[in-house]
């Protein structure tokens, strides 16, 4: 089977670059995202990934344990595996 063939087999498979219209000022999501954007740019001290408030807070509080556990494990297995006899 040729390349030509495999090419044209898959064409409808992909997407268009060149298929969706850019976002003009009156589309909804276009306001949508520039909110967002208003609200995490805001000077307020707070970090980026605790501005939406407790839910971020216990996000990141538990991808911190995790991650901590995670490394405890790793250090114990191989302090397991190569220090102990």
């Amino acid at each position: 089977m040729s390349i030509r063939k495999i090419l044209v087999a898959t064409k409808p498979l992909s997407r268009s670059v060149h298929g969706s219209k850019p976002l003009s000022g009156e589309d909804a999501r276009l306001k949508n995202l520039k909110e967002w954007q208003a609200f995490f740019q805001k000077p307020d001290g707070v970090p980026v990934y605790l501005k939406r408030g407790m839910t971020d807070r216990l996000l990141f509080g538990f991808i911190v344990i995790g991650t901590c556990v995670g490394l405890g494990n790793s250090f114990k297995y191989l302090y397991e595996e190569v220090i102990k006899p």
